[in-house]
Protein backbone atom coordinates (compact mmCIF):
# COMPACT_ATOMS: atom_id res chain seq x y z
CA UNK A 1 0.00 0.00 0.00
CA UNK A 2 1.33 3.06 -1.11
CA UNK A 3 2.07 6.11 1.62
CA UNK A 4 2.79 10.02 1.11
CA UNK A 5 5.06 11.69 3.99
CA UNK A 6 4.97 15.20 4.19
CA UNK A 7 8.25 16.89 5.12
CA UNK A 8 7.35 19.96 6.11
CA UNK A 9 4.97 18.80 8.69
CA UNK A 10 5.87 15.25 9.25
CA UNK A 11 2.13 13.67 8.64
CA UNK A 12 1.82 10.55 7.12
CA UNK A 13 -0.93 10.38 4.24
CA UNK A 14 -2.84 6.73 2.98
CA UNK A 15 -3.30 8.42 -0.48
CA UNK A 16 -1.86 11.15 -2.84
CA UNK A 17 -4.97 12.49 -3.25
CA UNK A 18 -4.89 13.27 0.70
CA UNK A 19 -1.68 14.58 0.87
CA UNK A 20 -2.20 17.27 -2.00
CA UNK A 21 -5.53 18.17 -0.11
CA UNK A 22 -3.50 18.81 3.10
CA UNK A 23 -1.38 21.68 0.60
CA UNK A 24 -3.05 24.54 0.40
CA UNK A 25 -1.67 28.07 -1.25
CA UNK A 26 -0.21 29.14 -4.43
CA UNK A 27 2.78 27.68 -5.81
CA UNK A 28 5.99 30.23 -6.93
CA UNK A 29 5.66 31.69 -9.71
CA UNK A 30 8.41 32.82 -12.93
CA UNK A 31 8.71 36.20 -13.71
CA UNK A 32 9.62 36.98 -17.62
CA UNK A 33 9.82 40.19 -19.48
CA UNK A 34 7.02 41.02 -21.71
CA UNK A 35 8.77 40.22 -25.18
CA UNK A 36 9.84 36.43 -23.91
CA UNK A 37 7.05 34.55 -25.38
CA UNK A 38 9.25 31.31 -25.41
CA UNK A 39 9.81 31.62 -21.83
CA UNK A 40 12.92 30.24 -21.54
CA UNK A 41 15.48 33.28 -19.07
CA UNK A 42 13.42 33.96 -15.96
CA UNK A 43 14.58 37.35 -14.74
CA UNK A 44 13.23 36.87 -11.31
CA UNK A 45 10.62 34.91 -9.25
CA UNK A 46 7.21 35.81 -6.90
CA UNK A 47 7.51 33.79 -3.88
CA UNK A 48 4.42 31.44 -3.55
CA UNK A 49 2.54 30.80 0.00
CA UNK A 50 2.33 27.33 -0.03
CA UNK A 51 1.60 25.68 3.41
CA UNK A 52 0.37 22.41 5.49
CA UNK A 53 -3.46 22.57 6.41
CA UNK A 54 -3.25 22.08 10.44
CA UNK A 55 -4.80 19.04 12.07
CA UNK A 56 -7.70 21.13 13.22
CA UNK A 57 -7.96 22.44 9.59
CA UNK A 58 -8.06 18.69 7.56
CA UNK A 59 -10.58 17.56 10.26
CA UNK A 60 -12.74 20.06 9.62
CA UNK A 61 -12.88 19.10 5.75
CA UNK A 62 -13.68 15.72 6.73
CA UNK A 63 -10.30 14.11 7.06
CA UNK A 64 -9.27 11.61 9.82
CA UNK A 65 -6.56 9.29 10.75
CA UNK A 66 -7.12 5.08 10.36
CA UNK A 67 -5.60 2.90 12.61
CA UNK A 68 -2.26 3.14 11.48
CA UNK A 69 -2.76 6.76 12.62
CA UNK A 70 -2.39 7.82 8.41
CA UNK A 71 -4.45 10.86 7.14
CA UNK A 72 -7.48 9.54 5.01
CA UNK A 73 -9.55 11.62 2.76
CA UNK A 74 -12.69 9.27 3.49
CA UNK A 75 -13.12 7.75 6.78
CA UNK A 76 -15.50 4.36 6.20
CA UNK A 77 -18.79 5.09 8.04
CA UNK A 78 -20.46 1.66 8.86
CA UNK A 79 -23.62 3.07 9.30
CA UNK A 80 -23.56 3.95 6.00
CA UNK A 81 -23.33 0.73 4.62
CA UNK A 82 -25.77 -1.94 4.54
CA UNK A 83 -25.16 -5.69 4.40
CA UNK A 84 -27.42 -7.30 1.79
CA UNK A 85 -29.37 -8.92 4.05
CA UNK A 86 -29.98 -6.19 6.06
CA UNK A 87 -31.66 -3.92 3.15
CA UNK A 88 -35.18 -3.77 4.00
CA UNK A 89 -37.75 -5.50 1.04
CA UNK A 90 -39.66 -2.80 -0.57
CA UNK A 91 -43.41 -3.91 -0.04
CA UNK A 92 -44.92 -4.38 -2.97
CA UNK A 93 -48.49 -2.39 -3.61
CA UNK A 94 -51.54 -4.67 -3.14
CA UNK A 95 -53.46 -6.30 -5.40
CA UNK A 96 -56.50 -3.89 -6.75
CA UNK A 97 -53.99 -0.49 -5.78
CA UNK A 98 -54.27 1.96 -8.26
CA UNK A 99 -52.03 4.82 -8.36
CA UNK A 100 -53.95 6.62 -10.80
CA UNK A 101 -57.03 6.74 -8.52
CA UNK A 102 -55.06 7.02 -5.75
CA UNK A 103 -53.59 10.57 -6.87
CA UNK A 104 -57.32 11.75 -8.14
CA UNK A 105 -58.64 11.30 -4.92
Amino acid sequence: MAKCTCVPCNKIFKSEPGFNAHRVGEYEIALYKDGDTKRKNPIGHKDGVRRCLSTEEMIAMGMATNEKGWWILNPYDPKAHKDIDEVEEIDEPEEGFDEESEESA
